[in-house]
């Protein structure tokens, strides 16, 4: 059925047939003694074509060309046979694989993938195919191992055949909705597809051709930095969850320079990505503020961080917006300023000073077009805008000490002239941790006074559960069905009775438990448990029960 695999043996019939085409290609005849001869012997169509190909393949010089070889296959005398082989080959290729067992006469043809309830497995097959994946264990087994040089052309100009044919998703979609009817398109793919990555690659090439103009020429101005970014497709980046708009699953933003993550400081992809681009900017903060000190760079592309707090920056930081846009100030939060923000009730805490439903003061600068310095470890936020807009923030990162010396260097490298050994570094290291250690104090003695409290609320119901114990039940009779039974509350302190009996002398609606029943009372309660006993019913305590009635008597 169809051409059979290697490890599979060959009928008798196959086997003489196969020899005889062995015996007319050891000669010197050209291949069509070896059809002749193969004709002669009893065997079935498939295994002749299957025959005829291999004997053609091993021919010497002049033999059966590889268009010729898979026509054998193509034209055999099995439609079962060559419909599989269109199926898996759009070139009808034929890949033919040497004997594994000499022993048994007969070269083995690989098999095609079956059809059938292995369609899945086929398609899955080209689409690996068509991507130009290298091959693993499954695809090996069921295409073969490429181990003749004529094996390796053939599936070369496979993959290659099936590269160039690829169709767009949304036709392949279609096709299939056409053919099986409930079919569904292709989801679109989350990874960065070709044409995206060669417009990225381009956009890259673009800004640093501008960026390196820029440099070069000592035009380090605004309007160069605005020009090498709107060149540039700033990347897409899903990580920085503290500063992505509420509803948004990524932001356009890339970090410059030094990086720490976890345990890990270095220097970022992107300044390797992007060297002149980070040359410019650097070189642009430096005509602002010679004396700045910074290791890092961060660039926004169109959107409005939410209130947050840079916890890794070390000392002030400074920012800038460019573009045509409008709005987009910095709100920051300054306990002198005018501009009162209140933390939305829905929003999370974004520590533990700036809880959500707080109001804090703050200011807002304006920073289109203009540097503005601020404290990024305190509590800022981008106001809304409408057009275009890049910011870039500039600040040194607090683990910047944990650099090892290949990092420094290739700061240095990229135009960033940090000082590791600057006294004012060291300064800010030394005030950062001390705020840190003072933080970690203070909450460490918040955690003690909410313990504190809640041992207090503890013990004061503990206090009053025990005062309620003495002081026992309340002692007043309740109507409780017609039975009279006694109150179930605790009484309140200085009285024999509850909070609802005491006032007013509730109590002498129904009396005392340990005095008499008043006469309006007893009547009626007499007469409803002489009904009740009579149905048979009884009181549920026998003790506490004011019983006026013989229960025998039922």
């Amino acid at each position: 059925r169809g051409l059979p695999p290697a490890t599979r043996k060959a009928p008798s019939s196959a086997a003489a047939a196969a020899a005889a085409v062995a015996a007319a290609a050891s000669s010197s005849s050209p291949p069509s003694s070896a059809s002749s001869a193969l004709a002669a012997a009893p065997a079935p169509a498939p295994v002749v074509a299957a025959a005829a190909a291999v004997a053609a393949a091993q021919a010497p010089r002049g033999g059966a060309s590889p268009s010729e070889l898979a026509q054998a296959c193509a034209d055999s005398q099995s439609p079962k046979l060559s419909r599989r082989w269109r199926a898996l080959s759009p070139s009808s290729e034929a890949v033919v694989a040497p004997a594994e067992s000499p022993s048994e006469g007969v070269p083995a043809v690989v098999a095609p993938p079956p059809s059938g309830s292995d369609r899945g497995k086929r398609q899955q097959q080209r689409r690996k195919l068509e991507g130009g994946e290298q091959l693993g264990a499954a695809q090996k087994k069921v295409i073969g191992t490429p181990t003749t040089p004529l094996h390796k052309l053939l599936l070369r100009g496979r993959l290659a055949f099936q590269r160039r044919s690829k169709r767009p998703a949304a036709a392949a979609g279609e096709r299939a909705a056409l053919v099986g009817g409930a079919a569904k398109a292709k989801p679109k793919e989350k990874t960065f597809s070709i044409k995206r990555r060669t417009r990225f690659l381009q956009s890259v090439e673009a800004s640093e051709a501008a960026a390196k103009a820029a440099v070069e020429t000592g035009h380090a101005s605004l309007d160069s930095v605005q020009g090498a970014l709107q060149l540039l497709e700033v990347p897409r980046n899903t990580s920085r969850k503290n500063v992505m708009p509420k509803g948004q699953r990524f932001i356009n933003g890339m970090l410059l320079g030094v990086f720490a993550y976890g345990g890990r400081v270095g220097l970022s992809l992107a300044t390797s990505r992007h060297p002149w681009l980070t040359r410019l900017l650097a070189a642009a903060m430096r005509m602002e503020a010679p004396e700045f000190p910074f290791t890092s760079i961060q660039v926004n592309y169109n959107y409005a961080a939410k209130p947050h707090v840079d916890r890794n920056n070390l000392g002030p930081s400074y920012i800038v917006a460019l573009g045509e846009h409008a709005g987009g100030d910095l709100w920051v939060h300054d306990e002198g300023g005018q501009a009162t923000f209140t933390m939305p009730e829905d929003d999370e805490d974004v520590s533990a000073v700036y809880r959500a439903g707080k109001s804090f003061p703050g200011r807002e600068l304006c920073v289109r077009g203009r540097w503005a310095r601020f404290d990024g470890t305190r509590l800022h936020f981008t106001l809304p805008f409408s057009g275009e807009r890049y910011s870039l923030i500039f600040f040194a990162c607090d683990r910047c000490a944990a650099a090892d010396a290949s990092t420094r260097e290739g700061l240095l490298q990229a135009g960033f002239e940090f000082d590791w050994s600057s006294p004012a570094l060291q300064e800010q290291l030394a005030k950062k941790q001390q705020s840190v250690r003072a933080a970690l104090l203070e909450e460490r003695q918040k955690r003690q006074l909410r313990e504190v409290a809640r041992e207090a609320r503890e013990e004061r119901v503990r206090e009053q559960q025990e005062a309620k114990e003495l002081r026992g039940r309340c002692i007043g009779r309740t109507w409780a069905g017609g039975w009279g039974l006694r109150c179930t509350v605790g009484g309140v302190e200085g009285s024999d009775f509850c909070g609802s009996h005491a006032p007013g002398d509730k109590w002498k609606v129904h009396g005392r438990m340990d005095g008499p029943l008043p006469p309006a009372k007893q009547e009626e309660m007499a007469k409803c448990q002489r009904k009740m006993v009579a149905h048979g019913k009884r009181p549920p305590a026998d003790v506490e029960a004011t019983l006026l009635v013989e229960l025998a008597a039922a």
